[in-house]
């Protein structure tokens, strides 16, 4: 099963700025607009929502064996890690360490309750 994630640490800034920029000038257009409906406004403002689409469909951990891991991020293929480290959990949210071959990743996983007690 697939659990979704937010990414934190250098990779997540540097990501979701990007995502932020593409909002913001969309924005930013629709205010410097003198029409009702601002063309660009609108292309840009979609084009965020299917970014931040496929960024949670395309970041995801899944079990593979009971102890390696599949690891995915919306600007990477997929990596094979062994168990991510738990640091903190507080009832359906939990941060992960996870090691992958080239560096350390931080994510923020959201997950029911009933899937928490199951372990990873």
């Amino acid at each position: 099963m697939k659990r979704h994630f937010i990414f934190l640490g250098a990779p997540g800034i540097i990501y979701y700025s990007w995502l932020l920029v593409v909002i913001f000038v969309g924005v930013s257009f629709a205010y410097e607009s003198n029409k009702t409906i601002s063309l660009p406004s609108l292309i840009l403002c979609s084009l965020f929502v299917i970014l931040l689409i496929y960024t949670w469909f395309f970041s995801y951990t899944k079990r593979v064996k009971s102890e390696e891991f599949e690891f995915k991020l919306p600007y990477r293929k997929k990596s094979k890690i062994s168990k991510p480290q738990i640091i903190f959990q507080w009832h359906f949210i939990r941060t992960l360490k996870i090691n992958d071959k080239y560096q350390k990743y931080y994510v923020i996983e959201f997950n029911r309750k009933k899937e928490l007690s199951n372990g990873i």
